[in-house]
């Protein structure tokens, strides 16, 4: 959080030099759609990466700049699928951040699902934010691999059983995610969960092996 209040900071701050590309972050940062169409107006990439790696869609998805959002959403020529520098689509910041109404509209325009790596269920699985469970069901509804895995083996199921609610686990086990499952460091959604301290998770993975 520190570092991205840093960043909007630093963005803002140098508002007076900017660029039009830089021109679009102060905008995302003030949440200031008429800066941000101004800014594109005198030719701004719309779907370029900032000096920190992100896009204008990434960034107003971290921060929450909604109507800077509504403004992007309305170009055809957002890219919806563009990643920013650490690999995080737009489709799994909102699916971290629990904002579901951009993550339905996200999912109406294309937005990939399934990709290596890292993904939007993975994310959606990371928090207990409220909201959460209804997000995992949109994303399955939309044929998201259950048992999808990242770079180092963890499956969704792994990322609830440690971080998300015992509801979210119980929905990912009736949906198919199989807990016998174990990433390269050996742990399984058990394993997770007993580091959590999360007791009923754990009772509940147990039975369900």
């Amino acid at each position: 959080l520190k570092h991205y209040v840093l960043i909007v900071f630093l963005t803002i701050s140098s508002a007076a030099f900017a660029s039009p590309n830089q021109d679009v972050f102060v905008a995302v940062g003030r949440d200031d759609p008429a800066g941000l169409r101004k800014a594109l107006n005198a030719g701004a990439d719309l779907n370029g990466w900032s000096q920190h790696q992100e896009t204008a869609l990434t960034l107003s998805l971290r921060l929450g700049s909604q109507r800077v959002l509504k403004a992007l959403m309305a170009f055809r020529e957002l890219d919806i699928n563009r990643a920013n520098g650490a690999g995080e689509t737009p489709l799994m910041l909102a699916a971290i951040q629990a904002e579901a109404v951009w993550l339905r509209r996200l999912l109406l325009r294309g937005a990939y699902v399934n990709h290596p790596g890292w993904t939007a269920l993975h994310y959606a699985c990371s928090h207990n934010k409220a909201g959460g469970l209804d997000i995992v069901k949109t994303l399955l509804d939309q044929h998201a691999y259950i048992d999808t895995l990242s770079p180092n083996g963890t499956t969704p199921l792994m990322m609830a059983a440690g971080y998300s609610t015992l509801e979210v686990v119980q929905h990912l086990l009736e949906a198919g995610a199989d807990p016998r499952l174990t990433n390269e460091q050996g742990l399984s959604a058990s394993d997770f969960a007993s580091k959590a301290g999360k007791s009923d998770v754990v009772k509940l993975l147990t039975q369900s092996r």
